[in-house]
């Protein structure tokens, strides 16, 4: 089979996921056209064309998707067409997210083709307390290239991938108090950065940074793209993760494929 168009789908925050991408494209050797980001909207509506590959990448969180991702990918129709699914996760694990994104996109009515779980610099990482940092790596994302490149001699004779890992039903979200990153005012400049990279639109400029912490799903990106780090979670809740994943996921783990 020949692919004609290769159009990726992704919720990326902070970038990692995208990053992925864009490399399993170059192995792919087959341009991208019309990308669909998910991170900042819902489409009114989106179809897959014929002939076309879609690359779907969303990132981990707490071992499920991102439930806005989740929401946002419901408007999508894959139209019978062939897909690869991607996941990254901070290092720890990605437990039910890529059956979860397998799921969702059979459900849309994609074939998937291709899968892969790649790690990616954990949204709570810091300086003081690096988590995956510098994650995709320059190897990572030549073994990205290196699953373009296999999943280009598949698609010449096709198959749908049976199954990936994971468990049904799906490891349980808790319930997390609304709790958002704060604004260190004496650095803030009121760039408005934080406002145009919120996946929710959580943010806004009033009188300094005003955050409306019911809708803030902890993906840190305002915090991660502040030129200024004006950024900080100071939550108790928030600290003691950090602490529990700085000090379990020191091990680097490595990319896994399945074809």
């Amino acid at each position: 089979m020949k692919t004609q168009k290769l159009q990726k789908v992704f919720f990326s925050p902070t970038g990692g996921t995208l990053k992925i991408l864009n490399q399993v494209s170059e192995g792919l050797l087959t341009p991208s056209d019309s990308d669909l980001d998910l991170t900042l909207r819902t489409p009114d509506s989106w179809q897959a064309t014929p002939n076309t590959l879609c690359l779907i990448g969303m990132p981990v969180y707490s071992g499920r998707l991102p439930q806005l991702a989740r929401q946002r990918f419901q408007k999508i129709n894959g139209a019978g067409q062939w897909a690869v699914i991607l996941v990254t996760y901070g290092n720890r694990a990605y437990d039910d997210a890529l059956i979860e994104l397998y799921d969702a996109a059979t459900d849309a009515g994609f074939k998937v083709l291709g899968a892969a779980a790649f790690v990616a610099e954990h949204s709570y990482s810091t300086a003081l307390q690096p988590i995956a940092s510098g994650r995709p790596s320059t190897d990572d994302q030549e073994k990205a290239r290196q699953f373009g490149a296999a999943l280009r001699k598949k698609l010449e004779v096709p198959t749908p991938l049976p199954s990936v890992p994971g468990h049904r039903p799906y490891k349980s979200l808790k319930a997390a108090p609304a709790q958002c990153p704060e604004t260190l005012n004496d650095r803030c400049t009121l760039c408005g950065t934080c406002v145009d990279v919120c996946p929710t639109s959580a943010i806004h400029i009033g009188q300094g940074i005003q955050t409306q912490a019911e809708l803030c799903i902890f993906c840190c990106a305002c915090i991660k793209s502040c030129p200024q780090q004006a950024r900080i979670f100071t939550s108790p809740a928030i600290q003691a993760t950090s602490d529990r994943l700085f000090a379990a996921c020191k091990e680097p783990l490595q990319p896994e494929y399945f074809l």
